[in-house]
């Protein structure tokens, strides 16, 4: 049990801690130099020119704040978001039937295909011979194919 509250060791914690110093310490050299650059440039100016580019600058700026606020206000902006009704594209169920009428008319054709197959069948002697083994191996297939038919016939 007391093994399982241990303190660890805090050499890990010191290495951050130096890596943190270390990264502030090079933030405030670069603001440091920045801040001086900027102190060189702006000595070279006159006065006049700086209060000069010191009023262009803040005329922008408030231009810049009115045009939002006023942006802001104004009603020509469409709300995305909102509530209310979610709109669904409607499906036309008349093109969906006839892609489904097509294919029931197909698979009856085949149907009636197959079955006036078998029945040319029994007009030659080989024809009988192979639709006696038809009958063999699938007793009930005329049965089914009839009762196939007469369901599809029905559905339309």
């Amino acid at each position: 049990m007391i093994q399982l509250f241990k303190k660890r060791p805090k050499g890990n914690a010191q290495i951050k801690d130096k890596i943190a110093h270390v990264v502030a310490a090079c933030l405030v050299r670069v603001q440091q130099s920045w801040a001086g650059w900027m102190n060189r440039q702006s000595d070279r100016c006159n006065p006049k020119l700086r209060g000069a580019i010191l009023i262009i600058f803040l005329m922008a700026m408030a231009a810049i704040g009115i045009t939002m606020i006023m942006g802001g206000f104004k009603s020509s902006y469409k709300i995305i978001a909102g509530t209310g009704a979610i709109s669904m594209p409607t499906v036309k169920q008349a093109e969906q039937k006839h892609v489904k009428a097509n294919k029931a008319d197909e698979t009856l054709q085949r149907i009636e295909k197959f079955r006036l197959y078998l029945d040319s069948l029994s007009k030659t002697e080989e024809g009988k011979i192979k639709l006696e083994s038809i009958n063999l191996l699938r007793p009930g297939l005329r049965d089914s194919i009839k009762m196939v038919e007469r369901i599809y016939k029905q559905q339309q």
